[in-house]
């Protein structure tokens, strides 16, 4: 009597076999396994979770609704490709889980592999890999037979893979059925630093170097889409001038694309070895000018920049500087002080602006440099050579007397372009296409507000270089939210 009453009052979890405990156990999702492991000191000396049960936990969590839920970076376009987002407002509220340190970090602490690999990306709910249940299994006869359990359990998995590859039944499988599962190896950048996983590359067709070397790496990052190397190196550098950019923005530098407006910069992502902390490379006052341009350096770690080859900075060439000597914005003004930051980014901004001056001065007298596209059309050649002069190779900075007679120049050819596309329409239709006469006469008025633009924001920093350092120190480049 005695026995059954102590038998009825007893916990549910001593009337259940041990054995059924963990069948049920193993069934349930990783969050769901690590609560109950905090309910009593029975699962709690039972299941035990270590750093294999806390990372699946936190792959679970990632896909939530208050970390981004599934994989929003992508949408459709209209004509039913699957785009990346080149904005950074989908990335913000995103977080993703490293499995390494076991938290969840920004898209910043990641590069792009880890993040947008098919095996590596969050899946949407629904998605098979967003339904995960726990690999635990119980060590309930000392940890050697709890290591067995899983190789036998993982050995089970594959060769059960091994027959649906081998039937043909779901290969190539859909991307909802391959999505997720390579989620368990994502590390952040620092971990993969650590473990002295990142190394120097060569990609597949030049001779130079890629991401950077053991004791300062260089990942890539995201791909935005910008204005210039103005807008790509000086993020909102505009606002603290107090000198707002014309909303048009410049076309990006590409003689085979005149009539592109945006192409997507590769960021990186740098580790500094000053301050040990990952930061954009506009905080190393480094960089490509010109879109779809890597960041190289060679065998030895020198990293191939740009640097003034004469004393007014109005031209450079391109050198090479130790990779280990490389110091953020935040460590040249601790380590070198105030007045070496403020040369040092006055350096860096008069070629960044000069690349992008030079850009848009390009675009002004476009015209200039297309003579030959008019040989076909007679009878206009005097007026043409009337109104635009004869054919120049001037390719020094230009002034604004001249820059007022480019301005001229676009009015009256506007007028005659008319008459010519009257006369031969297939001849002007084909010379269209090539996108050089509409940029310079549609837009010529948008290049002249940018040019005027750059000189606004010369003159300010002319006069005062205070305000480059205070933009540099007042921002987080270890964050990409400045161009957000």
């Amino acid at each position: 009597m005695i026995d059954n009453v102590a038998t009825h009052n007893a916990p549910l979890q001593d009337q259940v076999p041990r054995e059924i405990q963990v069948k049920i156990i193993q069934q349930v999702d990783p969050v769901g396994l690590v609560s109950l492991s905090q309910t009593c000191r029975m699962f709690r000396n039972l299941i035990r979770p270590g750093r294999n049960e806390f990372a699946e936990r936190l792959l679970v969590i990632e896909c939530l609704e208050q970390y981004g839920g599934g994989t929003s970076l992508f949408y459709e376009t209209f004509h039913g490709n699957i785009e990346l987002h080149r904005t950074l407002g989908p990335w913000e509220g995103q977080r993703w889980a490293c499995t390494s340190c076991l938290k969840l970090l920004p898209h910043s602490h990641f590069d792009n592999r880890s993040l947008l690999r098919l095996r590596n990306r969050k899946p949407s709910p629904g998605w098979p890999a967003a339904s995960l249940t726990t690999s635990w299994v119980p060590s309930l006869h000392g940890k050697n037979s709890g290591r067995k359990a899983r190789q036998l359990t993982k050995l089970a998995k594959l060769e059960e893979k091994k027959i649906i590859v081998a039937s043909g039944e779901a290969w190539p499988a859909p991307d909802e059925e391959r999505c997720g599962y390579g989620r368990r190896k994502r590390r952040c950048n620092e971990c993969r630093f650590k473990e002295r996983a990142l190394t120097p590359y060569l990609p597949r067709s030049g001779r130079d170097w890629e991401g950077g070397t053991r004791e300062v790496p260089i990942v890539r990052s995201r791909q935005l889409l910008l204005d210039s190397s103005f807008h790509r190196y000086f993020p909102r550098l505009g606002d603290a001038l107090q000198c707002k950019p014309p909303p048009f923005p410049p076309r990006v530098y590409r003689p085979c694309r005149w009539d592109k407006a945006h192409e997507p910069w590769t960021l990186y992502m740098i580790r500094c070895p000053g301050c040990e902390q990952w930061k954009e490379t506009y905080a190393f006052r480094i960089g490509p000018l010109y879109v779809k341009r890597t960041l190289v350096h060679d065998q030895n770690g020198e990293l191939r920049n740009y640097w003034p080859r004469n004393e007014d900075q109005t031209e450079w060439e391109r050198r090479t500087m130790p990779l280990k000597d490389l110091r953020c914005n935040n460590c040249v003004e601790r380590q070198q002080g105030r007045e070496a930051l403020t040369e040092a980014l006055l350096v860096w901004f008069r070629m960044v602006h000069l690349s992008h001056r030079k850009v848009i001065e390009t675009r002004l007298q476009s015209i200039h440099w297309r003579f030959d596209y008019f040989e076909e059309f007679t009878g206009y050649k005097d007026e043409i050579e009337g109104i635009l002069g004869e054919k120049k190779s001037d390719f020094g900075l230009l002034e604004h007397g001249k820059v007022a007679e480019l301005r001229t120049q676009a009015a009256q050819f506007r007028e005659l372009w008319g008459r010519m596309k009257h006369a031969n329409p297939v001849l002007a239709d084909d010379i269209i296409e090539d996108g050089i006469i509409p940029l310079w006469m549609d837009h010529f008025s948008e290049s002249e507000a940018q040019w005027q633009w750059l000189l606004a924001c010369l003159a300010k920093v002319e006069e005062n270089p205070e305000l480059l350092v205070d933009w540099a120190l007042n921002q987080d480049a270890g964050s990409l939210e400045w161009w957000a």
